[in-house]
């Protein structure tokens, strides 16, 4: 897309193109440009911003179809004045490469052409979307364009809020506004007739202001018509994945009314919001049984991965396959040699390895025996175990450390020896460290975010089993992150017993050495029953529980001479 002295060529499509809401059609350089009007000169612009992005330019997102982009257009204007104003645009670079993509780009156009379509569709509808500039495509004739391009209007200073949810960004709105800004943003796009299969978080940008904008419809479809209610519901599970989930109920119903207020059911708003909710919650656990399947399949994200005999899945970054090599035949030897030992049990041992430029944490299971054999040949290994609840807990935003590798020994190997790998959190305390030397205040706001990541855990349906103080670290802000999760499990329901259980474990970690007084524990408890939203009798019924497993569980330690 050089810069060229040849004057550029008006090509007019109908007499109402020179209209000023219609946009105008530029052939320069091989490419074929549709801007808006009054914004002829856009493409020289563009071309020479994007000659100079690797100086100029900051990348928001890239992959190998897609590259979102910030460039500066600060060069003289055509004369017209709106041009002069843009100051920055936003520029998404579309690329057909691979079978699949030029087959999408053969049946229903090119990738840019598409999403500038909806943009301009759902900008005309009054859709709180980002203003279309412009939109150019490179090639054609028999076979569809391979590259286009379409710039945006850049909202400055905006954050996601995905980045909002996590403490990343503040803006001058609540979240009860966010929250109902958002319910009427989605239903509008969706009366609007178009449907947004991404529809996260991280695709609703917010102002300083708080106004609110949706982004990214590369994937969108238009139904010219309003959606039926199963195509809404799967714009709204990936978003009650996200968003949702993270904001708590009392949001969520916010949400959830405001989009049925801008549907203007039959029915009461209180009613038909919760009816909504549940509706996607239902069709949400369906949808993440599914996505917890995808570690243990090949794609974009995961690999098999084959190393002397053994077999087990990787991340796709370049350090797995290496480590993978690195550890050797013998693990046990080559961590001896290298790593230094965390925790050595009569079943498992847990080593540091320093490898390249960071730290893993490597976690072998040990088990021979006729029983394990058994359990292998049926399908059960605990490294996969490991290795999907890790993929499970960061999959449903729980702070939890990335699992780069798992290997496994051939089932009918009787060594029974199988491995999980994890980044290393460096430099952060366990959770009883921590509140031996954390002062009050601090140790207040962990345990109150403590409870909310557990009551998040739980309103997923997960349990933990192994959720004591030595598994769970604490970073400089004071935010915990969950270690280790071997005992993390998918739960039919959570009851009142299965709360008491899971946090029977986390309670009397913290009597034998006496670190949380009686007072922190309680407060931790109310703390957990307001995340859960859980009523007085409730939560009555989960201090008897929780004390009584609590005390049992003591006396088995003191029995077992731990304590």
């Amino acid at each position: 897309m050089a810069q060229s002295n040849h004057s550029a060529k008006r090509v007019k499509h109908g007499a109402k193109a020179v209209a000023d809401d219609l946009p105008v059609g530029i052939e320069k350089d091989g490419w074929r440009w549709t801007v808006g009007a009054g914004l002829g000169g856009l493409p020289d612009r563009l071309a020479r911003a994007l000659c100079e992005r690797d100086r100029s330019g900051r990348i928001f997102k890239s992959s190998r179809l897609r590259t979102v982009r910030k460039v500066a257009v600060d060069s003289p204007g055509d004369g017209s004045g709106r041009l002069d104003r843009l100051g920055a645009v936003v520029v998404k670079e579309h690329t057909s490469s691979g079978p699949a993509a030029i087959l999408r780009a053969i049946f229903l156009g090119p990738p840019a052409a598409r999403e500038w379509r909806i943009v301009r569709f759902l900008h005309g509808r009054g859709v709180a979307v980002p203003e279309p500039l412009g939109m150019g495509l490179r090639g054609g004739g028999l076979w569809p364009a391979k590259s286009g391009i379409i710039a945006l209007e850049a909202v400055e200073g905006a954050v996601t809020l995905e980045d909002l949810l996590l403490g990343r960004g503040s803006v001058t709105v609540s979240r009860r506004h966010l929250a109902r800004r958002a319910g009427l943003l989605v239903c509008a796009m969706h009366d609007a007739g178009v449907g947004h299969p991404d529809l996260h978080a991280a695709n609703l940008l917010v102002s300083p202001e708080g106004a609110l904008k949706l982004i990214d419809f590369h994937s969108a479809r238009i139904a010219r018509k309003p959606l039926s209610f199963r195509a809404r519901m799967k714009d709204l599970i990936p978003f009650a994945g996200a968003f949702l989930v993270c904001a708590g109920r009392t949001d969520r119903l916010r949400f959830f009314k405001a989009y049925c207020k801008g549907l203007a059911p039959a029915r009461p708003l209180k009613a038909a919001a919760r009816d909504l909710e549940s509706a996607a919650w239902r069709r949400l656990r369906k949808f993440l049984k599914k996505y917890d399947r995808r570690p243990l399949k090949s794609g974009k994200a995961f690999a098999p991965l084959r190393v002397h005999g053994r077999r087990g899945m990787s991340d796709t970054s370049p350090e797995a396959s290496e480590l993978a090599r690195f550890l050797g035949p013998d693990p046990i030897e080559t961590l001896g040699r290298e790593a230094s030992p965390i925790k050595v049990d009569r079943g498992s041992s847990v080593y540091s390895l320093p490898f390249g430029a960071g730290r893993f944490v490597v976690k072998v299971y040990d088990r021979p025996g006729v029983a394990n054999w058994i359990k292998r040949l049926a399908g059960r290994c605990r490294a996969r175990a490991a290795w999907t609840a890790g993929h499970r807990l960061r999959a449903r935003l729980l702070p939890a450390p990335r699992p780069v590798l798992f290997l496994s020994d051939p089932p009918l190997s009787f060594s029974g020896r199988s491995l999980i790998v994890f980044e290393e959190a460096v430099g952060m305390p366990t959770l009883d460290t921590f509140a031996r030397h954390a002062p009050p205040a601090a140790m207040g706001r962990t345990s109150s975010a403590l409870a909310g990541n557990i009551a998040r855990m739980h309103n997923f349906f997960l349990t933990n089993r192994d959720l004591k103080a030595q598994n769970i670290l604490v970073d400089r802000e004071g935010a915990p992150l969950f270690v280790d999760p071997d005992g993390v499990a998918e739960a039919a329901s959570i009851t009142i017993d299965v709360m008491a259980r899971d946090l029977m474990r986390l309670n009397a970690s913290f009597l034998p050495g006496g670190s949380l007084s009686a007072t922190d524990r309680v407060r931790f408890l109310h703390s957990y029953a307001r995340a859960r939203r859980l009523g007085k009798d409730a939560v009555r019924a989960l201090h008897g529980a929780l004390a009584k497993r609590t005390l049992a569980k003591w006396a088995t330690w003191r029995r077992a001479s731990k304590i």
